[in-house]
């Protein structure tokens, strides 16, 4: 699936250079009345919602001993509230990929 014209092409990359530069300004003018960056990054954030975290490599290593354990702190924190969704070509059942984070938090944590 490509673009069927050029001109097409420009529009969209104009329109995301155009709302890049506009998240740029917003964090200056955010910057200028917040002098904390903790307090900085904690008003950035509240203002801007996601409806899902989608990531890719859900069967993968990487996301054992990274993604999964990130994910169970912001979710025992109460910062995950959005759906997550992971992207696998392993073809593993939802159950499989459920028993195998299991064994892997259980894992981490010396829980049984």
């Amino acid at each position: 699936m490509g673009f069927h014209a050029p001109q097409e092409l420009a529009r969209i990359l104009g329109e995301t250079i155009d709302f890049a530069r506009q998240g740029q300004l917003a964090a200056d003018r955010a910057r200028s009345y917040y002098r904390d960056e903790t307090r900085l990054r904690i008003a950035l954030m509240s203002h801007e919602t996601s409806d899902a975290l989608v990531f890719f490599g859900a069967t993968g290593d990487l996301a054992y001993k990274k993604i999964f354990p990130a994910l169970q702190a912001l979710a025992k924190r109460g910062h995950l509230d959005i759906p997550v969704i992971g992207v696998a070509k392993a073809g593993w059942t939802l159950d499989q990929l459920k028993r195998s984070g299991r064994a892997t938090a259980s894992e981490r944590h010396g829980r049984s």
